[in-house]
């Protein structure tokens, strides 16, 4: 399973609009490597074959928090359950699984994802390219 892991798609593909409710898988993991601690952010559109990702730099903490969001490599599905010691090309370091549970995702359109996790409401809003905040209690 892990060289599978160590080449996740190439791209950024975009992420198709839609316009009605869906419930997604969505995982965040802590991610410590030679640079220091991240987190991963994973959503999982169901009857797509790859995992949409977001590195944070932190989690959010409070009601209204705004955290800068750097939208990465798409990744396998068989990357949503893993957790331990990974080598890629990049780097190396160790992932571990902090929270899982289920996004209703309100909508995605090229502004960004309108989602409910854990009974708040999130924004990942894109600000250019592959920056986006991701904003808590929107």
């Amino acid at each position: 399973m892990l060289d599978k892991l160590k080449y996740y798609h190439r791209g950024y593909l975009r992420i198709l609009p839609q316009d009605h409710e869906e419930v997604w898988p969505l995982v965040i993991k802590r991610h410590r490597n030679q640079n220091g601690v991240h987190y991963d952010l994973r959503l999982f559109k169901p009857d797509e074959p790859r995992v949409y990702s977001w590195r944070l730099a932190k989690l959010p903490s409070d009601e209204r928090a705004l955290i800068p969001a750097y939208r990465v490599a798409d990744h396998s599905v068989d990357s949503l359950s893993f957790q331990g010691f990974i080598e890629t090309p990049k780097g190396y370091g160790h992932i571990k699984i902090i929270e899982t549970g289920k996004a209703v995702v309100h909508w995605v359109d090229k502004t960004g994802i309108k989602f409910i996790f854990n009974s708040m409401n999130y924004y990942l809003k894109n600000v250019k390219g592959k920056k986006y905040l991701l904003i808590r209690g929107h």
